[in-house]
């Protein structure tokens, strides 16, 4: 061992004392091998090389980008003799383990000289990588959907974002530039974009859909059109950045906007034809319109679909009401005769006498089809100035005290109880009835009427309904002629026995005769007018059965009156002068005055049953009545049950 120690001593200072004066074998500076040459041998190796940089541009590549450049615009020089220097210099500087490994290295791997004798100005090379930068450098860029002006779907291509790494550059540059390689590669950083056209396929296919014309929305020749800018305005895709796959979107809010306006449009409330009896031979006096209504829920289904798909023309689903006189053929009425009636006097002043017989009026001709329910607010209609009802005076309770009140449309509940009349002798069935507050004596006068038999309607609260149950169509034909209020039924004379008990009167309370003045300022002064007569109040029942076989439909009305009193009306303002009814024209204390029609009204709501003598006015009731057990009621009047 002692003497293969020996040996490799004598072999290493051999190999040194031989490269005495050489570079190592196996040195280069950059990719220039000098190694086993003099310096001057080096030099003159290295020299041209350094020149023919020096004297030419240099290739530098930057990803997919070359460009051209002289050292001087770098603000690079060489200097071969630092490179000589710096290739000679390996493996003798250091102790002498250290040199003998970079001599062993350089021989058996070789060992390149980085950047020998280049001189770098710092501060012009990193300007010059600066301007570079500027044509290099690019924002990452996702992949695009895009509409065009005429609506026509597009895919903009991503864009992979670069950088040019500025240190990474410089340095490349220095060590690239002693060497004969034809071009100077500059490291390049890059951004890859998370969505790529790939990823919108699927979007892009569902717009094209969307944008491939408008929609066409119809129902019996009527049209909706859809435009491709209203369907932009609803069509949305949510291209977030980093999201890889956009969601193409339906505005909800905008979808049922465009429904409901089209709902508007398509819906209408069902109205029957009304007819003229016309001795047999049935007059159409006011056509039928089908009832219509759009299924919004459906609508929205059948919308969504239209917009995405080819299929841009569909139905709108509408539930239709089939009226009479509209798509039923007035035919089928098959009206054979009269069935019964009802009928009442006309007095009172002349504002009520126009309102029973407008209200009158809006009622001859109704049809009330097989197991139907008639309204009578909802067939009369708006009970408004407007309307063409007159103004007058109706009794209201303010705190516990009735006064007559200004109000619109008295007399209406004259109609509505001789309607009544006819409906109860004939048998129908009564859904909802309410009494007055007060008994009217003429609806109790032949040859229908009877004490307990009326009703009052204040729409929309308090209303009058009764069924058709029957499997035959009901007629009503109303009229005004003289002094006399009549409703008749025309139809199928039902095969049922109508038997009646009563009226049964009860808990009678004598009214007080005193006469009352009451101020209306709004009259001027010295009018007078006796507009209440006072009548006692009572219980009364009336019973009645219909009797078809062995079913007995039995129906009790129950109503309750309180006592009225005798009212005076004096115009103008200010005290009262002391009560002189022989002075009040036309009237007498004790005589019933013209068209007394006062009504059950909770407390501080006008009546819209008119005072005697007085027209009346739509009241707002503290509770609305509905049919059926239970229903809210005025005081002390209560819906009659269903019979």
């Amino acid at each position: 061992m002692a003497g293969a120690g020996l040996l490799l001593l004598v072999l290493s200072v051999g190999y040194q004392l031989a490269h005495s004066g050489l570079v190592y074998r196996g040195v280069s500076v950059g990719n220039v091998a000098v190694g086993g040459m003099t310096k001057e041998g080096a030099l003159a190796r290295l020299r041209p090389i350094y020149e023919n940089r020096s004297a030419g541009p240099v290739v530098l590549r930057m990803d997919d980008l070359e460009t051209k450049a002289t050292l001087t615009e770098m603000g690079i020089s060489f200097d071969p003799s630092a490179a000589v220097e710096a290739a000679f210099q390996v493996g003798r500087e250091g102790g002498l383990v250290e040199q003998l490994g970079e001599q062993l290295g350089a021989l058996t791997g070789g060992h390149a000289v980085d950047a020998p004798g280049v001189k770098v100005d710092r501060v012009k090379l990193d300007a010059f990588l600066a301007q570079q930068a500027r044509a290099v450098d690019r924002s990452v860029k996702e992949a695009e959907l895009v509409i065009g002006d005429d609506f026509g779907v597009k895919v903009t291509p991503e864009v992979i974002g670069r950088r040019l790494d500025g240190a990474a550059a410089a340095t490349a540059i220095e060590r690239g530039l002693p060497t004969a390689s034809d071009a100077i590669e500059l490291p390049v950083l890059k951004t890859l974009p998370k969505r790529v056209q790939s990823d919108l396929e699927e979007a892009r296919a569902k717009l094209e859909k969307i944008y491939a014309g408008p929609v066409s929305l119809e129902f019996e020749g009527q049209q909706w059109t859809l435009s491709l800018k209203e369907i932009a305005s609803i069509a949305s895709v949510d291209q977030k950045a980093g999201v890889t796959s956009p969601t193409v979107l339906l505005q909800e809010e905008s979808l049922k906007g465009l429904v409901e306006r089209i709902g508007t449009e398509v819906d209408q409330t069902k109205a029957d034809g009304r007819y003229d009896w016309n001795g047999g031979n049935l007059k159409a006096l006011q056509p039928g319109k089908d009832g219509r209504k759009l299924d919004r829920a459906k609508t929205l289904e059948v919308l969504r679909e239209a917009i995405t798909s080819d299929r841009k023309n569909v139905a709108l689903p509408v539930e239709v009401d089939k009226a009479i006189g509209g798509s039923i053929n007035a035919s089928v009425l098959d009206i054979k005769e009269r069935i019964d009636f009802g009928q009442t006097a006309i007095s009172g002043v002349p504002e009520k006498v126009h309102n029973i017989k407008l209200a009158a009026s809006r009622l001859h001709g109704v049809v009330v089809p097989p197991g139907e329910i008639f309204s009578f607010n909802k067939e009369l209609g708006p009970t408004t100035l407007k309307a063409g009802f007159q103004t007058g005076f109706a009794i209201s309770v303010n705190d516990g005290e009735m006064q007559t009140v200004p109000s619109v449309a008295g007399g209406i509940c004259q109609v509505a109880t001789t309607l009544l009349h006819a409906v109860f002798w004939a048998g129908y069935q009564v859904e909802e009835r309410y009494p007055h507050m007060y008994w009217i004596a003429s609806y109790g006068q032949p040859p229908r009427g009877l004490t307990g038999l009326d009703t009052t309607v204040d729409p929309p609260s308090l209303d009058f309904k009764f069924m058709n149950n029957t499997e035959d169509y009901l007629l009503i034909q109303s009229s005004t002629a003289g002094n006399q209020l009549v409703f008749e039924l025309y139809g199928t004379k039902p095969s049922w026995k109508v038997q009646v008990e009563g009226p049964i009167i009860t808990n009678t309370v004598k009214a007080d005769p005193q006469v009352v003045r009451q101020r209306e300022p709004s009259w001027e002064a010295g009018r007078e007018l006796w507009v209440e007569r006072a009548t006692d109040g009572f219980d009364v029942k009336v019973v009645r059965k219909v009797v078809q076989g062995d079913d007995v439909r039995t129906l009790e009305l129950k109503s309750h009156y309180v006592p009225s009193r005798n009212v005076i009306l004096v115009g103008g303002t200010g005290p009262i002068d002391e009560p002189t009814p022989s002075t009040t024209p036309g009237a007498t204390p004790g005589a019933t005055p013209p068209g007394a029609t006062p009504v059950r009204t909770p407390a501080a709501a006008p009546s819209r049953t008119p005072a005697p003598g007085a027209a009346a006015t739509p009241a707002a009731p503290a509770r609305t009545a509905t049919p059926g057990a239970g229903a809210p009621q005025p005081p002390a009047a209560t819906p009659t049950p269903k019979r």
